[in-house]
This record gives structure tokens, C-alpha cells and sequence, in this order.
């Protein structure tokens, strides 16, 4: 099957230039965003998926050549825009990094946390054949509460409170608790 990829004029309304976003044909949940060299990027990134997410959208490519990833500002972006993939069972794709991005992204974050590909149609094959989402893996989960020992189970990442003692506590998207 050939992944023929088609514009989606009404992400493409949500977009800044010279950012375009395209839909991949056999793959209804996934949408696929150009960023290029636009340099505010990062400011509508969580816009923009957000409209995706609205749309239908669970999975973004995120195609960043030409883009550039200077700071931790870029990062966090990035990880919001992960973050609310996940929560809906999808995720963020990172491809076509510069050298330069890669590297300042290696310095900033630990690598593993992005799912980094060479080109659009690696990531697709990926998304085809080895991704496994990360809801699937890590919930639901139980927790005992760390204060008064009160057992239970959580079905998502985010902050919850203890229906003992209410103290409050996060659950990460690895299903990890802080307390």
C-alpha cells in the first residue's frame, strides 16, 4: 500500500507559515505537519496539535527540517505537544532533524523520550509495524499512596488525589508515580 500523503486544508487554516499539514492515505489518525524554517514554530506547536487532536488526529509526525531546536523553550513545546498525544492514546513522531537539532536535543532532554526518524515514510513504517502506545503499557496502574497506604488504580497520566488522605500526587506518561 502506498502512503500517498494529501493536504488537510482545515489543520492547514490552524497553521503559520510556511507550515503545512497533511493527512497519510490508510492511516485516518495520523496527521503529518511541516514545519520548515518558520522560526516561531515552537509558539503554535500546542495549537496546532490540539486542532489535530480536535480533528481526529491521534498521531503527529512531526517533519522538522529546516527547523530550529535552540533551548529548552523548543523542548518543553515539544514534550506538551507529546504529552497531549498520549493522553489520547497516540503520539509524537520527530523526522528529519538537522545534525545540529539532534545534537542540541541530545544535550537538553534524554534522546529517548522522542521517537526520532530519518524521513516521513520511516516513521509511517514504524507507526506500522513496531509502535506499541504507550497507554497500552503503562495503564492502568495501581498505586499505593506513600502518606496513609491506601491502595487503588489510576487509568492516566496526570495529578491525582488520594481519596484517603488527599495529598496529592503525578503520575507520569511511563506510568511512574511522584509523590
Amino acid at each position: 500500500m502506498t502512503n500517498e500523503i494529501q493536504p488537510l486544508e482545515t489543520v492547514n487554516a490552524l497553521l503559520i507559515e510556511p507550515s503545512a499539514a497533511f493527512g497519510v492515505a490508510g492511516h485516518p489518525d495520523l496527521a503529518v505537519i511541516r514545519v520548515g524554517a518558520a522560526p516561531d514554530w515552537a509558539t503554535e506547536l500546542d495549537r496546532v496539535v490540539a486542532g489535530c487532536v480536535v480533528l481526529g488526529f491521534r498521531t503527529v509526525i512531526l517533519e522538522l527540517e529546516g527547523a530550529e531546536i535552540a533551548s529548552s523553550f523548543h523542548i518543553a513545546c515539544l514534550a506538551s505537544a507529546w504529552r497531549l498525544l498520549i493522553d489520547r492514546g497516540g503520539t509524537l513522531v520527530l523526522c528529519q532533524l538537522s545534525e545540529a537539532a539532534r545534537r542540541r536535543l541530545g544535550e537538553l532532554v534524554e534522546e529517548s523520550q522522542f521517537n526520532i526518524f530519518d524521513s516521513v515514510e520511516d516513521a509511517i513504517e514504524w507507526l506500522d509495524t513496531a509502535y506499541v502506545p504507550q497507554m497500552h503499557k503503562s495503564f492502568p496502574r495501581a498505586v499505593k499512596c506513600v502518606e496513609c497506604g491506601a491502595g487503588g488504580e489510576v487509568s492516566r497520566r496526570g495529578d491525582h488525589v488520594c481519596t484517603e488522605c488527599a495529598v496529592t500526587y503525578l503520575v507520569t506518561e511511563r506510568g511512574e508515580l511522584l509523590f
